[in-house]
């Protein structure tokens, strides 16, 4: 038996047991056995899925030991990896080439199969998200067979966005851009001119997005320019300096502070609504006027994530996918949705609400951005800080982006249990129909619906938190590119 825990600490469960592959050989053999066992099998990469994407009664396949970069094309700009390469060792690898990803998430500890699966993203309305840019796929079956798959092979659109469902990944064969450097601008404006013009500023710029703080009204939009450079600037050498020195005991003294913060807040958020979300804008866009590579730009997070307590601050993070000519409509119905319930008391205890961009593809079957121009809105609440009463609060704020036609994350929470985003996929059957092809027997399958019976945490967990605070492994080491 084998206890998988998430990332984010809010998925547990008891699996037969795990295995750790390190060559598609390993695989195959790993495959045949189960497949002759009558075991399913799921893998799984830097468990940063806030569902049950990968929950399984079966075999957990722990890509970790293939991690390794087989080879790049610097004349084509693509790189050949294997699946369970994690993405921080691919930028770092890759920029010795002087390639770049042409766009990045915030976060970078998942693995690279892990990334396409469930079609991760940066904020462009220039670029696709990373599925997008997946040129070729090796995987193995649930017969044990391995295929390649390149070109305009349906099997390849299928497998770009995949949910780890038709196979395991072994290698991904990506298409990078060369090596560019980033500048970060970020200004405050009134909220119903954010509302009205985010959408247009993210076709004039290639990266935007945007942080809205609702109890104070205020928008932030975050622009990021290419600029040429040789070097990272003064900003992006103190904000590296700052992060290496905290330590373990000034880790835990701010997620303490927070955490206490949080709880104040919601229990006088009229009166500290301004002074709270003001400490949330400075965390997020602490990068004002930053200049680096561009990979340390796009991940903003890459100082935060290690250096916080996930069981002190249990985040959940949901997010919806919308068509952009939905979304300046859906922020106006979330205004008051949130306004309604603040006049009862009731607040969202994280209260910044995220939107990013991709551009429309075609290249996947159920890719987040699959047919539409997306805007993609994320909220956030920290679970462990009187989570109970904020759930209805989320609950209303997800049904009208269900209600404008929003597609959940692939990869992260949902409060609201419904089917109704699938109508939105048009190529939906046919994945499903290469799916039952490419794995007759529902190897990959496990049953287990990733958004259905997922822990709402009314109820802190205690024990574990206050365990946390004295625990070898709550942090883990800034690492630096």
């Amino acid at each position: 038996m084998y206890e998988y825990i998430n990332a984010w600490k809010n998925i547990r469960f008891e699996s037969a047991g795990i295995r750790r592959p390190a060559s598609t050989d390993e695989v195959v053999e790993l495959v045949i056995k189960a497949r002759r066992d009558g075991l399913k099998l799921k893998p799984f990469g830097g468990r940063h899925s806030f569902n049950n994407i990968v929950k399984t009664g079966g075999l957990l396949v722990d890509l970790s030991r293939m991690n390794q970069v087989l080879g790049v094309d610097s004349v084509r700009g693509t790189a050949s990896l294997q699946g369970g390469i994690v993405l921080h060792d691919a930028i770092a690898a890759l920029d010795a080439w002087g390639l770049h990803f042409p766009s990045l998430g915030s976060y970078s500890d998942q693995s690279i199969s892990g990334v396409i699966a469930t079609s991760t993203h940066g904020s462009t309305l220039h670029h696709g998200t990373f599925s997008d840019l997946v040129v070729g796929v090796e995987a193995v079956l649930s017969d044990g067979s391995v295929i390649n798959l390149t070109g305009d092979d349906p099997r390849l659109k299928a497998f770009r966005t995949s949910l780890g469902q038709l196979g395991v990944v072994t290698r991904v064969d990506i298409a990078c851009t060369p090596a560019f450097y980033l500048s970060c601008a970020i200004r405050p404006v009134a909220e119903d001119e954010g509302f009205a013009t985010i959408v247009e500023t993210a076709r004039a710029h290639e990266y935007a997005s945007m942080l809205w703080l609702p109890y104070v009204k205020e928008v932030s939009i975050r622009i990021l320019s290419r600029f040429d450079a040789t070097g990272r600037n003064e900003i992006a050498a103190r904000r590296e300096q700052a992060a290496v020195r905290r330590n373990r005991l000034t880790n835990t003294l701010v997620d303490v502070g927070e955490y206490l913060a949080g709880q104040a807040f919601l229990r006088f958020p009229r009166l500290l609504g301004r002074w709270y979300s003001g400490l949330i804008h400075r965390a997020f866009f602490d990068d004002d006027g930053v200049v680096d590579k561009s990979y340390n730009v796009f991940r903003y997070d890459k100082y935060r994530e290690p250096t916080s307590n996930h069981y002190l601050r249990l985040i959940f993070n949901s997010e919806y996918a919308l068509d952009v000519a939905e979304l300046e409509a859906t922020l106006r119905q979330i205004r008051e949705v949130i306004s309604t319930f603040a006049s009862r008391g009731r607040c969202i205890n994280y209260p910044r609400i995220h939107v990013r961009f991709t551009q429309r593809s075609d290249q996947t079957l159920i890719g987040l951005n699959s047919g539409r121009d997306t805007a993609h809105v994320g909220i956030y609440i920290v679970a462990s800080v009187r989570h109970k009463p904020q759930i209805p609060v989320a609950r209303a704020i997800e049904q009208v982006m269900i209600e404008h036609g929003g597609r959940p994350h692939w990869g992260k929470y949902r409060y609201v249990s419904t089917e109704a985003y699938k109508q939105t996929y048009s190529r939906l059957a046919e994945f499903l129909a290469l799916r039952a092809e490419l794995d007759p027997i529902g190897m990959f399958s496990d049953g287990a619906e990733m958004y259905r019976d997922l822990d709402n945490l009314e109820r802190p967990p205690l024990r574990r938190i206050l365990r946390s605070l004295f625990a070898s492994d709550t942090y883990s080491p800034v690492r630096l590119l």
